[in-house]
């Protein structure tokens, strides 16, 4: 049963689109994380919203957010630059659920780079119920 956004009190049969038997491979969020695709952004004290888990590498990347320190011989991600991602996405998603009810799956805007250029960014909800950040042609 589903509720209905507007009237919480009617609910109506909904059927899954798949079943378990449709389903030919899966791969998670997790996965793409150990496999370089995807950075967990984990849980912080510092972060204003929890809508967010994931970010694509690619976007890191094009945000100027993740650099190879070749010292260390490794990526090395800026904080500081990651937390102003997530804060600019997080007024992507609060000004679109200023008129809605509930949140939806997916998200578009803009964000802006240290350099001050803006780029336009995906807001998709992953298999968790939260969302990845990512760049359009990451989606």
């Amino acid at each position: 049963m589903k509720r209905n956004n507007l009237n919480p009190q009617e609910t109506r049969e909904t059927k899954p689109l798949f079943t378990p038997e449709d389903v030919i491979s899966v791969y998670t969020s997790d996965q793409a994380a150990e496999d370089g695709i995807l950075f967990s952004v984990g849980k912080s004290q510092f972060l204003k919203n929890d809508y967010f888990n994931y970010i694509t590498v690619n976007l890191l990347l094009e945000m100027d957010i993740m650099k190879y320190d070749a010292k260390r011989r490794t990526d090395v991600v800026n904080v500081q630059m990651t937390l102003d991602l997530i804060e600019q996405a997080g007024k992507i998603v609060n000004r679109e659920l200023a008129n809605k009810l509930l949140m939806d799956c997916f998200y578009s805007g803009t964000v802006r780079k240290s350099n001050g250029e803006r780029i336009r960014i995906f807001i998709s909800e992953n298999e968790t119920g939260k969302y990845t950040l990512m760049l359009p042609s990451d989606y």
